[in-house]
């Protein structure tokens, strides 16, 4: 009875080594999900024609933040689902730093859309503007730009198209920083002589060097 007893014992555990050591193999080799012959060169080849791969879906604060992921690897991709900050809808990966937008069709390249936007109040502006239009402004406004550092070498067109109201008082677009006018100028305001025939307007364009945005032309 012992030695029928020991015989299956032993029987159970040479199945067990057996068990692990097929895994230990299997988890070196190709993992198919819809094909039993999954491509040498993938560690994971998913096949279907009906249906697609859907990553994480979350909500990133700003490229500079981990948040909400803790401690993400590098080469971690998600799909970002707001816009706030300097991020906008799309996927993303983690590089080290930060976090990097890939690029779409309607992100860069032939019939790339840039974000115009007309304003009569404080406004902040957002990761899709490219110019900001203060039209009809009752009375000073601000216009809050995006933070310098995150957004190094990006391009804001900034313009004023009324520098009185209708009561005949000046009006002025503030700034929540100073901008780079010159070596000796900086102010948070927007500062350009007005001309035109229609009452005038102003316009600079702005370029943030990671440290300070800088008007690099004015009207």
């Amino acid at each position: 009875m012992k030695f029928k007893f020991k015989m299956e014992f032993k029987k159970k555990i040479v199945l067990t080594f057996a068990i692990i050591g097929a895994g230990v193999l299997t988890s070196h080799a190709q993992t198919g999900i819809g094909t039993i012959n999954p491509d040498n060169s993938a560690q994971l080849d998913i096949s279907s024609t009906t249906r697609g791969l859907l990553l994480p879906r979350i909500e990133l604060v700003r490229t500079t933040d981990e948040g909400p992921v803790k401690g993400p690897a590098k080469s971690l991709m998600v799909y970002n689902t707001v816009t706030i900050n300097d991020v906008t809808p799309g996927f993303y990966y983690w590089e080290g730093t930060k976090w990097v937008k890939m690029a779409t069709g309607s992100d860069s390249g032939t019939g790339q859309s840039l974000g115009l936007t007309i304003i009569e109040n404080d406004y902040t502006v957002l990761p899709t503007d490219y110019a900001v239009v203060a039209s009809k402004l009752r009375g000073d406004i601000t216009v809050t730009l995006p933070d310098v550092l995150v957004n190094k070498g990006r391009v804001l067109v900034i313009n004023q198209t009324n520098g009185t109201n209708t009561g005949g008082d000046d009006v002025t677009v503030k700034f929540n920083v100073p901008v780079v006018y010159s070596d000796a100028v900086s102010k948070n305001e927007l500062i350009a002589p007005f001309y035109s025939a229609t009452g005038g307007s102003l316009k600079i364009t702005l370029q943030s060097d990671g440290t300070n945005w800088h008007v690099i032309s004015s009207l």
